[in-house]
């Protein structure tokens, strides 16, 4: 069942691969679809202690992003801008790259490797600290009503 698959220039190929990536697809649209029941989520930190988290207004920076609305939505989120960048340009080609046969797919192995690394996670770490001191700021500020 778990049989790896050979393709051109000895490359194995695994099926499980392809079957995750329809279950992201399939967790992708049912999120979209719970989105549309719910009338709006929200944040558990902004209920109990009235401070927005750092993920509060991503999804409104990500869809002005998709929408090139870049300036709005780095001011109502950094994170989600860079995310909506990240997840609209980086990650497919990670995905492609993984997916293709020889050197593509090292480079794609390599890639995800990388971001296991510490570097990775401290850059990560403090890009959400910062954002998240960005987005206090505007609260306290009264900028943006989160």
């Amino acid at each position: 069942m778990n049989e790896l698959r050979q393709v051109d220039k000895g490359v194995p190929v695994n099926p499980a691969r392809w079957l995750l990536a329809g279950y992201a697809v399939m967790a992708l649209w049912l999120y979209g679809q719970i989105l549309k029941i719910l009338p709006a989520v929200v944040c558990p930190l902004k209920i109990f202690a009235h401070v927005p988290c750092p993920g509060c207004g991503a999804t409104r920076a990500c869809l002005l992003t998709l929408q090139g609305q870049w300036r709005a939505a780095f001011s109502i989120n950094p994170l989600g801008f860079f995310l909506a960048c990240a997840g609209g340009v980086g990650l497919p080609v990670i995905a492609v790259l993984c997916f293709l046969p020889g050197p593509a797919h090292r480079l794609g192995i390599g890639l995800k490797k990388a971001c296991g690394t510490w570097a990775f996670r401290v850059g990560l770490m403090l890009t959400v600290i910062g954002t998240w001191a960005w987005v206090l700021h505007q609260h306290f500020q009264g900028a943006i009503r989160y």
